[in-house]
């Protein structure tokens, strides 16, 4: 896989949460994952997956993918399992190359920071990724087996695609 600066913001999350998602994710990514006070790197795609949640095989290429998409700036998935609006977020590095904040303010960027920051003009410029689409789910409703769970739905998501 390509370069990817990936960050788990673990706030709100329990242990086993953690480790579910941490796992999910160091399946998939190379290199270590980033804290928060990290130094961003504008020329890489930036990944925030919140730490209560497990991405499916695949999720992370599935992400990649749509922010590809010319003109793209953010791809974003609802993260499921949380009383208020948390996301996964996928930032493009043609964004970040402009952006003079920090990593910091990234991990915490809401629907307001969208509106105040992203371009309002372009019709691309965000998506909204369905969570079942992409494999995210909460870790505490993947069972007892979240490594199970990743590589079955993966599977399937990629079935899917296959055939589709």
């Amino acid at each position: 896989m390509s370069q990817l600066q990936v960050v788990l913001d673990g706030r709100g999350a329990g242990p086993e949460e953690l480790a579910a998602a941490s796992a999910s994710l160091l399946a998939q990514v190379e290199g270590p994952l980033l804290d928060a006070t990290a130094t961003l790197r504008p020329d890489v795609p930036l990944l925030v997956v919140p730490g209560h949640v497990v991405l499916a095989r695949g999720a992370v290429r599935r992400l990649l993918s749509d922010l590809a998409t010319p003109g793209r700036c953010l791809t974003c998935v609802v993260a499921p399992g949380s009383a208020t609006l948390t996301r996964v977020t996928a930032w493009a590095p043609r964004w970040l190359a402009h952006w003079p904040g920090t990593l910091a303010d990234l991990v915490d960027a809401d629907l307001a920071f969208d509106r105040e920051h992203l371009p309002t003009g372009s019709p691309v410029a965000r998506a909204w990724l369905r969570a079942d689409a992409v494999g995210v789910a909460a870790a505490a409703d993947v069972g007892p087996d979240p490594a199970g769970w990743a590589r079955r739905t993966g599977l399937l998501l990629d079935r899917d695609a296959a055939v589709a």
